[in-house]
């Protein structure tokens, strides 16, 4: 059996005959392993290489992997060794499958960005560029993977100078103050990789030869050719969905308009995507990433809790996926874009209050129209598309239509909203309800779609 190759770190970068991979593989994928053994693949070698919290995987149409010194760099860097250019210098998107944790796929542009895709243990990257890879629709320039998440922030501003000031001096940081939510994850990012807090999390995964993926594209191997088709179908359903519900969402606006709804032209657009967020198209805020499968959150917490002194209890936002029993409660705010939707600088109707009442209203409108089989939204396939969505409307203030539920309300139903790490036993931190994404918001509320699977089962 050859020896694996490692850069500095034996668990950092790591070149692997299937043999060496095949049982790490087997407790995520067992069909994967059944198709490789069934072509007698055992003499290509993976690359397996942990990213650190935060760390692009992939990003400006580069990938990036451990050099000779164990620091992250473009794969064409000088520094980069030839077996590992020669292995995994593909002229598009890494293709790979995720052995531990998150990685996540943002769309980026200067200022702005937007997660996409969250890729759990298990799951392949790259598929759908793997098929199309001359595609013009996926711009890998604008493309970019990250280890975790991208989208992170705490609804407790972590803007406050002097505290920056301090845990900046303390600890050498480079990344600037953050403004907004967004620019959050940079100054998280430097904390969590500083050598005092020896963060121990990471992003596994294991990197796909440039030989195999050739093999594919000409297709060569058939039997893993389709099974790898079969993935990237699945990965597309999303995409596919977007087309199929189009027909509904226009059902829709032609029944506001009837009504006399004649401002919604922001409100569906949010709503429909809203939707999403609750089947599982989307990823969605969530604050009970419990497992810390897409950030080192409680580490995060005992830094703003322990350095930065912050006032209020740190409630960690990240993207996760509802609908897939797992998270029971997911969090839309009209102040602040989700993970891939910025209806919050669009809208027309520009004060929180008013946006998240006129959102409630055209919602309830819609409900009751399928309910009572109104505008031509009486079919079964409308009436499951909506069956499983369940929408609480919450805001700060008191709502003069008395219509709204109190943003301090909402740690009642979920705890992981002022949940603590361990360490800090008992103790309690105030819930802090007029932070700016609490300041009109939406929960999802997944408890009738956990309820229909427990009477499934």
């Amino acid at each position: 059996m050859a020896k694996a190759i490692a850069i500095k770190e034996p668990g950092n970068f790591k070149i692997l005959k299937w043999s060496e991979v095949r049982e790490e593989v087997q407790k995520i994928n067992h069909d994967l392993v059944d198709i490789i053994d069934a072509i007698n693949c055992s003499k290509l070698e993976f690359c397996r290489v942990s990213y650190p919290f935060g760390n692009a995987i992939f990003k400006n149409g580069l990938l990036f992997v451990p050099n000779t010194s164990n620091k992250f760099v473009p794969i064409s860097d000088p520094s980069t060794s030839e077996q590992c250019k020669k292995l995994l210098d593909y002229n598009s998107t890494p293709f790979g499958m995720v052995l531990n944790r998150s990685i996540s796929e943002s769309v980026e542009e200067e200022m702005h960005f937007a997660s996409r895709t969250i890729f759990y243990p298990g799951q392949f990257f790259g598929l759908l560029e793997l098929f199309n890879s001359t595609n013009p629709l996926l711009d890998r320039e604008q493309q970019s993977l990250y280890a975790g998440t991208r989208s992170i922030f705490s609804t407790t501003k972590i803007s406050n100078q002097q505290k920056y000031q301090t845990i900046k001096r303390k600890f050498n940081l480079n990344s600037k103050i953050p403004i907004s939510p967004k620019d959050q994850f940079f100054l998280l990012k430097e904390l969590v990789q500083h050598p005092h807090f020896s963060c121990a999390w990471s992003a596994d995964v294991l990197l796909f030869p440039n030989y195999l993926r050739e093999q594919i594209e000409k297709n060569k191997l058939e039997l893993l050719q389709n099974f790898f088709l079969k993935g990237a179908l699945r990965q597309a359903i999303n995409w596919r969905f977007d087309t199929t519900v189009g027909v509904v969402w226009n059902q829709i606006r032609q029944l506001l308009k009837e009504n006399g709804h004649k401002v919604f032209t922001c409100q569906v657009p949010a709503l429909e995507h809203i939707v999403k967020l609750a089947l599982g198209a989307l990823p969605c805020f969530v604050s009970s990433d419990h497992d810390e499968i897409t950030a080192p959150i409680n580490l995060i917490k005992e830094i703003l809790i322990d350095e930065y002194k912050i006032d209020f209890c740190p409630t960690i936002m990240v993207p996760g996926y509802l609908a897939r029993e797992k998270y029971h409660y997911g969090y839309y705010s009209v102040n602040e874009a989700t993970p891939i939707e910025e209806y919050g600088k669009k809208r027309e109707d520009n004060r929180p209050m008013e946006a998240i009442r006129n959102l409630q209203v055209t919602y309830e409108f819609i409900k009751n129209s399928i309910e009572k089989n109104k505008g031509g939204l009486e079919s079964h396939a409308i009436k499951k598309f909506f069956a499983e969505v369940d929408l609480s409307f919450f805001h700060n203030y008191i709502d003069k239509n008395n219509s709204l539920q109190f943003s301090s309300d909402l740690p009642n139903h979920d705890q992981s909203l002022i949940q603590l790490p361990s360490k800090y036993g008992k103790c309690k931190m105030p819930f802090n309800e007029n932070g700016q994404f609490f300041r009109g918001g939406i929960k999802i509320n997944m408890d009738r779609f956990f309820n229909s699977k427990i009477k499934a089962k």
